[in-house]
């Protein structure tokens, strides 16, 4: 058999239902798309293998990819989809304040601004001129590109042989963790970064004598108290997640 039609056959397997099912019902399209995607670079690289790299790179690509169809944590934050291309444009909606009154201003977000008077109906007769305009707009996503490098020694190769241990496949679960971590940080630093401080708390030193740690620890309490009510007046929806270092 050669090497396309291997090629072929293992991304067959990849979408069979037996598999498809495995995954979550939410998940699936990016599935899908992620093996396509797969497809594509396995036949650009099949000039460049032999018919025995392409069934270790085969075997190992789908237990990798259906690991990163497992829930994270950074799912329930943020909405996350591959891309077809290595360039692509996202589309959003933009709604904002026609007018300034009843508590709004004109050109302010009409999703972050929350108002109590800005619908109230005018007098019989007179125009209405409060209302919401909607701009489409767009923005470039680039593609990045992770590569790290794994690799063992022969004695490695020897030991592993003997106890029956798949360092391909180890060495692969560990890069893509290693991948899905940096992932999640990126994220986590670009949600921080476009966040307003709405509220400040300094931690207890070790030497702080217990009545001020405990002083301190009911702060920490109020200030994400004070914290979520804010979100909640401005987004008028209250959060459901709190991202904190290990030390609060």
């Amino acid at each position: 058999m050669d090497k396309k039609a291997k090629i072929s056959e293992y991304i067959s397997k990849a979408l069979s239902n037996e598999v498809l099912v495995t995954i979550p019902e939410r998940r699936r399209e990016d599935y899908v798309t992620l093996v396509k995607n797969e497809e594509k670079v396995l036949n650009e690289l099949v000039e460049m293998t032999t018919t025995q790299q392409i069934d270790k790179i085969a075997s190992l690509f789908l237990p990798t990819i259906k690991k990163f169809m497992r829930d994270s944590f950074i799912d329930k934050l943020v909405g996350v989809q591959p891309i077809t291309e290595p360039i692509a444009v996202l589309y959003y909606a933009d709604f904002h304040y026609a007018t300034t009154g009843g508590g709004a201003v004109a050109g302010e977000s009409a999703i972050d601004k929350v108002t109590t008077d800005y619908t109230i109906a005018p007098n019989e007769g007179t125009a209405i001129n409060a209302g919401f305009y909607i701009t489409i707009r767009e923005r470039e996503v680039r593609a990045i590109t992770r590569k790290v490098l794994t690799k063992f020694t022969l004695e490695a190769e020897e030991l592993a042989s003997k106890y029956n241990v798949n360092l391909d496949k180890e060495l692969i679960r560990l890069a893509s963790a290693k991948i899905v971590e940096e992932i999640n940080y990126e994220i986590l630093k670009d949600l921080y970064s476009v966040s307003t401080v709405l509220g400040t708390w300094t931690a207890p030193a070790p030497a702080d004598p217990p009545e001020v740690k405990d002083r301190r620890e009911r702060e920490l309490y109020y200030v994400i108290e004070d914290a979520i009510m804010q979100i909640a007046e401005r987004t008028n929806r209250l959060p459901n997640w709190i991202v904190v270092s290990p030390k609060v």
